[in-house]
């Protein structure tokens, strides 16, 4: 691989890099807006429940919704321990000193590195992105069940 090349491929996993955290970053930030609003939902969730059908059906979309968008932000969260491949800390925690010297003096493939991190890059943007698409469904049933229990149109 010549200099330019090399070059090329550390600043593409730099960029990966980047991305992989600021996904991180915002599923977190989403995760804790859903708490924030999780709190007042669930105090008030048997009012809504018992305030007629109307109100119920769209309380229960609205609940539906953004529990799925949460499940899909603890995907891009949780990390993955699964310890598959070579090059992260859960092989290297699971080597012997002799291991980790082999493992650490063998000359790294940055295009399989960089394949494997956009791989999990993309994973995790396609889920934020769903769980964004979702918070979005889920916010209209949200406002119309409170519309019903703040107008009494059960």
């Amino acid at each position: 691989m010549s200099t330019a090349t090399g070059s090329r491929v550390e600043a593409e996993l730099a960029v990966v890099r980047s991305e992989i955290a600021r996904t991180d970053t915002k599923a977190s930030i989403l995760l804790a807006a859903l708490a924030i609003i999780a709190g007042p939902l669930a105090s008030n969730a048997g009012a809504l429940i018992r305030s007629g059908w109307p109100t119920a059906a769209t309380t229960v979309l609205a609940v539906l919704l953004a529990g799925a968008a949460a499940w899909l932000l603890l995907d891009v969260v949780l990390p993955r321990l699964n310890g598959s491949g070579t090059d992260n800390f859960i092989h290297y925690a699971r080597c012997t000193r002799a291991d980790l010297y082999t493992a650490l003096h063998v000359t790294a493939d940055p295009y399989t590195e960089l394949i494997n991190l956009s791989r999990i890059a993309d994973t995790k943007m396609r889920r934020l992105r769903t769980a964004g698409l979702l918070l979005k469904a889920a916010a209209l049933p949200a406002v119309i069940a409170a519309g019903l229990a703040i107008g009494g149109w059960a």
